[in-house]
């Protein structure tokens, strides 16, 4: 008697795709395994198997459920580039995060943070700031930035526009990273490996 249910475990499950029966992709092993697989067997007499026309059409819907499906889709790209400038650098040897995100209801910006206080940097140097004069912020003296690990970072309105250009390369080379990964055909499934990322 054929299978009537679906599976209520999408990181296990199969899939077949449209003019392809001879194989089913998996989520639980990431890859496409015969339908002669014992597992495979065993399963499909317990459950029915989705049918769908393209593999982009699998894999958008197992990424319903954050599954990585055969076809890696570029919005995985982008999750990832998010995670890794979010992740934040190192800067004078203290962790500087880059979060965009909410955290508890409150935005949490880091990188508008730093863009603003640079612009307020720049107009310091423009009113005559002097290099390790950490006196130029009229509401913060000496100033300090707070870096990842709460501690705290004194530096000139110079340094504070270093600060400014650090985080604005690390956003831009890792959108790079991102662009150049999506630009592959297929794109590489191990698309988290540091090998692709600076």
């Amino acid at each position: 008697m054929p299978a009537a249910l679906m599976n209520p475990n999408p990181t296990d499950c199969y899939s077949f795709i449209v003019g392809d029966l001879s194989r089913v992709w998996s989520s639980k092993y990431g890859t496409y395994v015969s339908v002669a697989d014992p597992a495979y067997v065993t399963y499909s007499t317990r459950y029915m198997t989705p049918s769908f026309v393209t593999e982009i059409s699998c894999s958008n819907w197992l990424d319903g459920w954050g599954i990585i499906g055969p076809v890696v889709l570029p919005k995985y790209i982008d999750r990832e580039a998010y995670r890794r400038i979010s992740t934040g650098f190192v800067f004078m040897g203290h962790p500087i995060q880059m979060r965009d995100e909410l955290v508890n209801g409150i935005q949490k910006n880091d990188q508008i943070n730093i863009c603003a206080q640079a612009v307020l940097a720049h107009a310091a140097i423009a009113a005559g700031a002097q290099a390790g004069d950490f006196n130029w912020c009229a509401d913060l003296n000496p100033f300090v930035w707070r870096a990842a690990d709460n501690s705290f970072i004194p530096l000139d309105a110079f340094g504070m526009v270093v600060l400014s250009n650090e985080a604005a390369r690390w956003k831009r080379v890792n959108t790079w990273a991102a662009s150049a990964l999506k630009d592959m055909s297929p794109i590489p499934r191990d698309f988290t490996d540091n090998k692709y990322w600076p």
